[in-house]
């Protein structure tokens, strides 16, 4: 597969069929290794930066807490480029916070290496700002009060 066919693969596997296997087959981190997936976990602490992932298992308790927490859950990726080994996009992150009963939708920016047709490395941006302000208003005033304008 080619990186745009492994990236839009594992978004129609991992999160949208909940696939856990497909996981394990074609994700590969190593905790002594560089490799490692950024931007999704919580943050560190007295780090405002979320912390990365280092492992197989450590994804599969993230995907577990985000498929409990905003359940149903559908990514559809919008648009994707590759150059190289590498493949990068933006996807809508789409479904129904379970603590309010909120339907959601924001957004996802990510980029993946591939080597030996496996996810070796991964960023994300993740627009929690937009969940967040789609399930309390206040957030909104509260970056318009911080920057000044409209959020």
């Amino acid at each position: 597969m080619t990186p745009k066919e492994h990236a839009l693969a594992w978004f129609e596997n991992v999160w949208n069929q909940k696939r856990e296997d497909y996981i394990r087959q074609y994700l590969r981190l190593e905790h002594d290794a560089p490799e490692e997936i950024s931007g999704i976990g919580p943050p560190k602490e007295g780090d405002a930066a979320a912390k990365a992932i280092q492992s197989v298992d450590q994804f599969i308790a993230f995907w577990k807490a985000i498929l409990k927490a905003i359940d149903p859950l559908r990514i559809d990726v919008r648009h994707v480029i590759e150059s190289g080994d590498a493949a990068c996009g933006i996807a809508d992150i789409l479904g129904t916070d379970q603590r309010t009963g909120t339907e959601v939708c924001f957004q996802l920016g990510f980029w993946v290496r591939i080597q030996d047709d496996v996810i070796v490395e991964a960023e994300n941006v993740v627009d929690f700002h937009r969940y967040l302000v789609q399930l309390d208003p206040e957030h909104e005033a509260i970056l318009s009060d911080h920057f000044g304008g409209e959020a």
